[in-house]
């Protein structure tokens, strides 16, 4: 409906986050080097598959000539939920399996990601 899936890349980028030290309870987006709480967490990426949580279809105004997009919750293993855009073939069922596509940002640094819901 929105967009064809695109193909995996040979070595697919994952999202980084955050684990508590002491409660092993993880964060996204990764708690920053600079921060006071810092020394409190230590850096883990979160997987590269997810569950459908929810998800709507933002459909923005004629008048601006864009096209309809979906935004959606996903649950990952590491117990995180993270909002994020949603691209599908066929409408997914809450709970269906998604990929996570990381594009890395010219400094090196996560510059976008989405969810692929495929089938």
């Amino acid at each position: 409906m929105l967009t064809a899936a695109r193909a995996s890349v040979a070595t697919p980028r994952t999202l980084p986050a955050s684990r508590h030290r002491e409660t092993g309870r993880v964060f996204f987006p990764r708690i920053p080097e600079g921060s006071p709480l810092a020394d409190k967490y230590e850096a883990v990426t979160l997987s590269h598959t997810a569950k459908l949580y929810s998800f709507t279809v933002v459909h923005p105004g004629p008048k601006t000539g864009k096209s309809p997009f979906a935004l959606a919750y996903a649950d990952f293993p590491e117990g995180v939920r993270v909002f994020g855009r949603l691209e599908f073939d066929v409408r997914p069922a809450i709970g269906a399996a998604l990929s996570v596509e990381v594009d890395e940002g010219v400094d090196g640094v996560t510059s976008s990601y989405r969810f692929i819901a495929r089938g």
